[in-house]
């Protein structure tokens, strides 16, 4: 069975894709691990949003090189904000944007690199709820560029917290 190790640097958004493409590689059989040298598929999911957790993801890419004895896939937002920045720290890494995120299988499973940077999400797929000491967040998007909904559901109560510039939703039905 092959396996594969994930680590997470962002937000909610970068949280939600992680388990997405966790779920989808589960899916495809692969078994998570807890340890880079372990696995035969490493994937760092990235953030762009600050200076400091940007110099934080190049400096874990170089500390993984030797630990990693497979592939490695560099996903999320940094990707897509600094692709060349990541073919310079990682050039055998496979690159994935966020908007590439359901794709992850195809990228496992290819023998050579793969670089996905443009695209539109597949909303098709919806990972399972992913539950934090009782707490169940989840999140509902068309695209990175237009988030719908950021819904976090505490025991029984629903808050839905649109993204700006997202227009006002006057109902959601979520079932």
């Amino acid at each position: 069975m092959p396996t594969y190790y994930m680590e997470n640097y962002g937000c909610a958004l970068a949280e939600f894709d992680s388990a997405t493409m966790a779920a989808l590689l589960e899916s495809e059989g692969y078994q998570r691990v807890t340890s880079p040298d372990e696995a035969d598929l490493v994937v760092v999911n990235t953030c762009a949003v600050r200076l400091d957790t940007e110099a934080k993801i190049v400096k874990r890419l170089n500390e993984l090189k030797p630990l990693v004895k497979g592939k490695l896939i560099v996903a999320g937002c940094l990707v897509k904000a600094r692709p060349s920045l990541i073919a310079r720290v990682a050039p055998s890494a496979s690159l994935v944007s966020p908007q590439n995120v359901t794709r992850i299988a195809e990228v496992a499973r290819s023998p050579s690199r793969l670089t996905l940077i443009e695209g539109e999400r597949d909303t098709n797929f919806m990972p399972p709820v992913p539950l934090r000491d009782r707490i169940a967040t989840s999140s509902l998007f068309e695209t990175w560029e237009s988030t719908a909904v950021i819904a976090h559901l505490v025991g029984t109560s629903l808050l839905l917290m649109p993204k700006p510039r997202t227009p006002t939703l006057s109902s959601l039905d979520i079932t």
